[in-house]
């Protein structure tokens, strides 16, 4: 929001229209800003790469996915309220498929991932089916570019391969973003964004 009204206050003219991008954690940062009063009401538009729909399965789903039992009750039970009270906030409750139809009447594009993310594209589907029209959605697909490119980074040896394959684990490996395919359909639908009319 601060970058918002930074924008419009400093370069007016070429802020005149002004869109949010955000992935996954700040994806759902972006949704809460773009809902808020004020500056946020400002962005004509907002694209959202693989978001999670709520928190607390978004953590249950990895903590149980990535960490060994007691490790996951751990970070389930005692982290994340601890967390929630060092931030003042209840993070376990922050759910941003209860958010999302407010954004209505500005257009989203929600772009899921392709399983190599710790969002699951079942809660990037979720949030786009509670997302009110205009919205669009976007499944990226492997070409055979990135799997050879993948494949030349898991050739070189020792600690590099060990690096690659623990960033796969966690579904750091790759950027959403950096895929054509999503940037060409972001571009595309950042230019032809608008608000529907209200009557």
């Amino acid at each position: 929001m601060a970058a918002i009204a930074w924008a419009k206050a400093k370069h007016p003219i070429e802020a005149e229209h002004l869109f949010g991008i955000g992935s996954n954690c700040g994806g759902a940062a972006l949704l809460g800003a773009a809902v808020e009063k004020g500056p946020g009401e400002q962005l004509e538009g907002i694209v959202l790469y693989e978001p999670f729909a709520r928190f607390d399965e978004l953590v249950r789903e990895n903590a149980k996915r990535i960490l060994p039992g007691p490790a996951s009750w751990l970070v389930r039970y005692i982290s994340v309220p601890l967390a929630s009270l060092h931030s003042g906030a209840n993070l376990g409750g922050f759910a941003p498929i209860e958010m999302i139809d407010q954004v209505w009447p500005r257009p989203v594009l929600i772009v899921q991932g392709r399983a190599q993310t710790f969002v699951s594209t079942g809660q990037s589907m979720e949030l786009y089916q509670q997302a009110s029209q205009p919205k669009e959605q976007f499944f990226p697909a492997d070409n055979y570019y990135q799997q050879r490119a993948r494949a030349r980074r898991y050739s070189v040896g020792g600690a590099r391969l060990l690096t690659e394959m623990f960033k796969e684990f966690l579904g750091t490996s790759d950027s959403i973003s950096d895929d054509e395919g999503v940037r060409y359909r972001t571009m595309r639908f950042l230019h032809d964004a608008r608000p529907v009319p209200i009557l």
